[in-house]
């Protein structure tokens, strides 16, 4: 089924190229979703490409099957830096020119051809969104999805790297700029042999942590407000497109995303929160803590599976 799958995919590829790089794509139309891996942007991009004349396009900039050449997961742009390679190849993905069949799976072919704008997901374009937002205009301010980073990396663990494919298991990840500043300050917790759940919190921290000192130009939203409110959640995303909430697409908030490959969502959404946390021994969390400490990073805490209440720059009033 699996190969049977792929060849159905290549095909609808080849067949819909191109027309699809023969129509005229507003980019500023464009609907982008940034989060880490496991953050929950497959669930969020499956609700709004039910938006009339919408369409999926996923995971434009992963590290082995994305549509960005010059980019590999980790690199770093801050938002002044000049990367005109880079900006040709995004407009290429925006205006839908540069696709293949991995990026075109997730939505129906007849809706590729009837769009008139596409949800864009990334769990790999943290590094540079904020130099994405700064060098283009978007109608729908782009989303930035921040989960706890424990549960990043403890469900990482469980649900990708336990499939048993390499691939899944050796992301490129090749920190330049602002991003290797902080992999060599912290060159320990990326040694071959440091523990690989260590690794991951201090992944997500590298990958999180200019964004979160930047004035947003963004709509932040994070991953367990989503889950436990996600009406309220999606009512605050339309609030800030100024347009309303579609009626039908409040009708399966609840149905869980297809990211979830082990079948293991709590049906007590308090629970399905906790079961990272509950893992783990007093004396581990307290560890995980000092990787936190170490990056400045107070957003969370490694006992509380909800977000810190302290409103900063980058928690705006979705707490």
């Amino acid at each position: 089924m699996g190969m049977l799958n792929y060849y159905s995919n290549r095909i609808k590829w080849r067949l819909l190229m191109p027309f699809l790089r023969a129509r005229h794509i507003d980019i500023k139309n464009s609907i982008i979703i940034f989060s880490e891996p496991r953050g929950g942007s497959t669930w969020l991009m499956e609700i709004l490409s039910r938006l009339p004349k919408t369409a999926a396009i996923f995971e434009p900039f992963h590290s082995h099957y994305g549509a960005l050449e010059s980019y590999t997961w980790g690199n770093h742009k801050k938002t002044t830096d000049t990367w005109s390679e880079g900006k040709d190849a995004i407009v290429d993905i925006l205006n839908v020119n540069h696709l293949d069949s991995y990026q075109l799976e997730r939505s129906p072919w007849y809706e590729y051809l009837s769009a008139e704008k596409f949800v864009f997901k990334s769990v790999m374009g943290t590094p540079i969104m904020p130099w994405i937002i700064e060098n283009f205009e978007f109608k729908f301010k782009p989303i930035y999805i921040l989960r706890h980073p424990l549960s990043v990396a403890s469900s990482t663990i469980e649900n990708l790297y336990m499939r048993g494919s390499t691939i899944n298991v050796d992301h490129k990840w090749e920190p330049t700029g602002y991003n290797k500043v902080l992999f060599k300050k912290h060159q320990d917790l990326f040694d071959k042999n440091a523990d690989l759940i260590d690794t991951l919190i201090a992944r997500w921290c590298i990958n999180n942590h200019y964004a979160l000192q930047q004035n947003q130009k963004w709509i932040p939203i994070h991953y367990e407000h989503m889950l436990l409110q996600p009406k309220q959640t999606l009512e605050d995303i339309f609030k800030e497109w100024n347009i309303e909430l579609p009626a039908e697409i409040q009708n399966n908030l609840d149905q869980p995303s297809h990211s979830d490959f082990k079948k293991d969502f709590r049906k007590d959404k308090n629970e399905q929160l906790q079961k990272w946390i509950n893992k783990y021994s007093d004396a581990k969390l307290a560890h995980f803590q000092t990787i936190l400490d170490r990056f400045e990073i107070d957003l969370y805490r490694m006992t509380d599976p909800q977000p810190q209440a302290k409103k900063s720059t980058y928690q705006k009033n979705y707490l």
